[in-house]
């Protein structure tokens, strides 16, 4: 049962005000993004439930915390196929980045804890393009597994190996030209970042 109390009403406009989450309202529950999501199918088979447009429902409805400290919210694989389907343009897994952003704001006051290791993927992923220009993949290893070696050699021992072999995973990154270019995309980025991180504080 949804206690009104316990709801925060202002958390569909935080949503919407973040790059992605502007069309959060245009939803109207129609499931469609959660009958083409394919995540939805790997959860059956795995035993964890997801669904997108639950994750709408309970947006819109102000449950702030319990949204922000479910796990499935970093399920989402960005596979754009509920963007294409969806008859009111509400791009999920661009509300999903919305809502991960606000997760992760949480979680560095200490409001919320989160267990999934996406959030540090992803910083390592882009840390890496930052400093090359373009993807690492030895150090975004080194990055993403930085001091836990052997749950990085479980993990890597069969697939790591054969891609390595295979020339897939570079010892040393590549010279990547006008790599100023990149680093300026990431300033403005995070310019814009931390305009909305104060707009979000003020609200």
């Amino acid at each position: 049962m949804i206690k009104a109390w316990e709801t925060d009403p202002n958390f569909k406009y935080e949503i919407m005000r973040e790059p992605g989450g502007e069309h959060l309202l245009s939803c109207y529950q129609c499931s469609t993004c959660t009958l083409g999501c394919p995540i939805v199918e790997v959860g059956k088979e795995l035993g964890f439930e997801y669904n997108p447009r639950k994750v709408i429902q309970m947006s819109i409805l102000g449950l702030r915390k319990e949204v922000l400290s479910r796990p499935e919210i970093w399920f989402c694989a960005s596979c754009q196929i509920c963007y294409e389907w969806c008859p009111q343009d509400v791009r999920f897994s661009e509300v999903m980045g919305a809502i991960h952003r606000i997760a992760e704001r949480e979680a560095e006051k200490g409001n919320i804890k989160i267990e999934s290791r996406r959030p540090d993927f992803e910083h390592a992923f882009l840390n890496q393009v930052r400093k090359y220009g373009r993807q690492y993949e030895a150090g975004l290893m080194r990055e993403f597994y930085k001091g836990r070696l052997l749950q990085m050699i479980k993990d890597y021992r069969k697939m790591g190996t054969a891609l390595f072999l295979k020339g897939k995973v570079a010892l040393f990154p590549d010279k990547i030209r006008k790599r100023e270019e990149v680093a300026r995309i990431f300033e403005r980025v995070e310019e814009e970042e931390k305009k909305i991180a104060e707009e979000a504080g003020k609200a």
